[in-house]
């Protein structure tokens, strides 16, 4: 069991770390994020300035819960409808043939195939956050 909450607590941290630097570094540069969705063409025009800032801070929101462990489930849930959403938006790019960087996290320039395997990876992370939270044995000693 100790090693389950060690595994658990740098999954946690990690995911953190990850949503908290993807959320303010799309919130420090608005402007740019806002021209990644126009290229994405998945949100109307008149929409896009709300739906960066949304998305950015939904991305803070998710890293600040997993550091606290009162909200994992929901950090973790969130978390992938999230990249979910991220994922058919990713696919639609390599559909429709447009190589751009993804918009993940500011200045690191992704491909949108490369940004597709690292949110599978970060996916498998949060399948198993959230899959560990349901073992009743588990929880009840973890919080």
């Amino acid at each position: 069991m100790a090693r389950k909450k060690i595994i658990i607590f740098l999954v946690q941290f990690f995911l953190s770390g990850l949503f908290l630097y993807s959320g303010i570094s799309k919130l420090l540069a608005l402007p740019k994020f806002a021209e990644v969705l126009h290229a994405y063409q998945l949100f109307s025009m008149p929409v896009i300035p709300f739906a960066a800032v949304y998305i950015a801070a939904v991305e803070t929101l998710i890293g600040l819960a997993f550091l606290s462990k009162k909200s994992l489930k929901v950090a973790s849930f969130s978390g992938a409808i999230l990249l979910v959403i991220f994922q058919f938006g990713l696919f639609s790019l390599i559909y429709r043939n447009i190589e751009m960087d993804c918009g993940c996290f500011g200045g690191l320039a992704f491909s949108p195939e490369m940004a597709l395997w690292r949110n599978f990876a970060i996916l498998l992370q949060l399948g198993y956050i959230f899959y560990n939270l349901f073992d009743s044995k588990f929880l009840g000693k973890f919080y």
